[in-house]
């Protein structure tokens, strides 16, 4: 297995070029279909199996993120929020069968010094599918590299939410607009991108440059072991170059 560390720079202004401004349209519209969608039988078993995941599969996949946020240099590791997401298949045309990814959170947002009682009382975001074409994750899902972005404001939070990464102004309502700094990272088995370990923090300018590369790929290979030894996934990870 490998994890693609490369970091991207994001700009302020929109990418000229009528090119970029049907890729964000694309992003956009097709991101609204996918409310009207079904779950192929290999998504459902994996939502099947995250549901009932094992009390030491939880527990060593949690221990993972906390000593992800834990190996972070430079900052209030107290504010990082961090969590796991899986691809899946989703199918948004039963007639036609067209599927798109989707990504499975498998895990509420895990904080350092969050009493077990309040990380199960936020259970309701886990076992969400969200929208494989928006966002950070979206956007890291699709160029298989580390993404990472940082806002200085609010107002560019959301100008930036609608016009770079593909969300309505409806939906960024429901957002949080306390968080800065985000981080997205891909994990692989058999050079295949399964998930993204996602990161976000009040703090502004915290990453990439707070992750220790060397240490984020152990506690990645680990993440996969895990899911593959659970029975989360079937493929054996490629722990190779």
């Amino acid at each position: 297995m490998s994890v693609l560390l490369e970091e991207r720079l994001y700009y302020y202004a929109m990418i000229p070029g009528g090119c970029a401004l049907i890729f964000t349209l694309f992003e956009f519209v097709f991101g609204e279909m996918i409310v009207e969608k079904s779950y192929p039988s290999e998504t459902r078993k994996i939502m099947d199996a995250v549901d009932k995941m094992p009390e030491e599969v939880s527990n060593g996949l949690l221990n993972c993120l906390k000593t992800v946020i834990e190996d972070l240099r430079g900052c209030d590791k107290t504010l990082v929020l961090a969590t796991i997401h899986l691809k899946v298949n989703v199918t948004i045309s039963k007639e036609d069968r067209i599927q798109v990814f989707g990504l499975l959170q498998i895990f509420p947002y895990f904080q350092i010094g969050m009493l077990h009682q309040e990380f199960v009382s936020s259970k309701e975001k886990s076992g969400r599918i969200l929208h494989g074409y928006k966002g950070i994750i979206g956007r890291c899902m699709r160029t298989e590299n580390i993404e990472s972005v940082n806002f200085a404001t609010v107002d560019e939070y959301n100008f930036r939410m609608v016009n770079e990464f593909g969300f309505s102004k409806d939906e960024i309502e429901k957002h949080t607009f306390s968080a800065r700094s985000y981080f997205a990272a891909p994990f692989k088995s058999n050079s295949e991108v399964i998930g993204i370990i996602y990161l976000f923090t009040k703090e502004p300018q915290v990453f990439p440059k707070a992750v220790d590369k060397a240490k984020f790929i152990s506690t990645a290979n680990h993440i996969v072991d895990i899911l593959q030894v659970g029975k989360i996934i079937k493929t054996k990870a490629n722990t190779g170059p």
